[in-house]
């Protein structure tokens, strides 16, 4: 262990919190939203995010993936459960919304994508995914998605190297 490195690195018991509850507790309400199955702005938002995607997929083509990155909300139940508690109808809020979303939509337009809420949930049970109090992974969730891209990428320049001419 280096001194240069801080000791929650090694213990995450040891992380301190990087931002007071009252103001990571409003943050994360306000991107529940997303997650409201009965709210009017979210089908217009979600509108104009079709729009982009359709733009990014004729400008880039084959070559876009998606990365699908949850919320920490959407991975950790204890906190899931604590913002469902400062809405007035938890009915309406739909955990998996985003994702169902926007993979029906790639999926209609054979745009790949990654998910990685799935990925993230499973490497919760292990260990925490994100910072104390935060809205960034740390070094566990970094590492478990740089694990995901790393792969991908290596399949895709595979594929592309299978697909390359060779010189005869």
């Amino acid at each position: 262990k280096s001194h240069l490195l801080p000791e929650y690195l090694f213990d995450e018991a040891k992380e301190p919190p990087t931002l007071s509850n009252a103001t990571f507790m409003e943050i994360e309400r306000h991107r529940l939203e997303v997650c409201n199955s009965q709210g009017k702005q979210n089908e217009e938002a979600y509108d104009l995010i079709f729009k982009a995607l359709d733009y990014l997929n004729e400008t880039v083509g084959e070559k876009l993936v998606l990365l699908l990155v949850p919320d920490e909300y959407q991975v950790n139940d204890s906190l899931w459960t604590d913002l469902l508690a400062t809405v007035a109808d938890s009915g309406a809020y739909r955990r998996e919304l985003p994702q169902q979303k926007i993979i029906q939509y790639c999926q209609s337009h054979e745009m790949k994508y990654i998910d990685l809420l799935p990925i993230l949930r499973e490497a919760e049970k292990m260990q925490r995914t994100y910072h104390l109090r935060n809205t960034h992974f740390n070094a566990y969730g970094n590492k478990v998605v740089g694990s995901i891209l790393a792969d991908v990428i290596f399949h895709h320049e595979a594929v592309l190297k299978d697909q390359t001419p060779t010189k005869q």
